[in-house]
């Protein structure tokens, strides 16, 4: 599983994911990347993606589709987090959701999510430093909470 190879990881490493469909991970404390070995198209993250809280602990996701219906698709919480050249759809409690994070999104196809608390859906930011977006990225950013920035490049 995604979540074995993550547990196993140290700071640095790189975790490639054969094509598939996956179930979801939490990345705690490390500064790893997870990447698909040849996009999107191919791999599939059934399930969320939760990164933990992390002082200083940089996390890159690369490459997948993210699709959950039982909650966001992606989970930033109080982390650093890199999220590029994904597909995050289908999730019940946005896209992707940075709580208290500092996030960068890059060359992202964000659709087909729902945020029935708050409207919205695409990217939800709530008490973040920074969330970054990219040209590519698509949904409706909501943003709640004093200090939060959005839609820097």
């Amino acid at each position: 599983t995604i979540q074995s190879a993550v547990d196993a990881a140290a700071d640095g490493d790189t975790i490639l994911v054969d094509d598939g469909t996956w179930a979801g991970a939490t990345i705690g404390d490390k500064a790893i990347t997870l990447r698909s070995r040849s996009g999107p198209e191919n791999c599939v993250i059934e399930g969320y993606v939760h990164f933990e809280y992390g002082a200083g602990s940089f996390r890159r996701l690369h490459g997948f589709t993210v699709t959950n219906e039982g909650g966001a698709g992606i989970f930033c919480e109080g982390s650093f987090a890199w999220i590029d050249n994904c597909l995050v759809t289908g999730g019940r409690e946005s896209g992707i959701f940075s709580f208290y994070a500092d996030t960068t999104i890059t060359n992202c196809e964000i659709c087909w999510n729902v945020m029935e608390i708050f409207g919205g859906g695409g990217i939800h930011v709530d008490l973040s430093v920074h969330a970054h977006g990219g040209p590519g990225d698509r949904g409706g950013v909501t943003t709640l909470g004093e200090g939060a920035e959005e839609g820097r490049p």
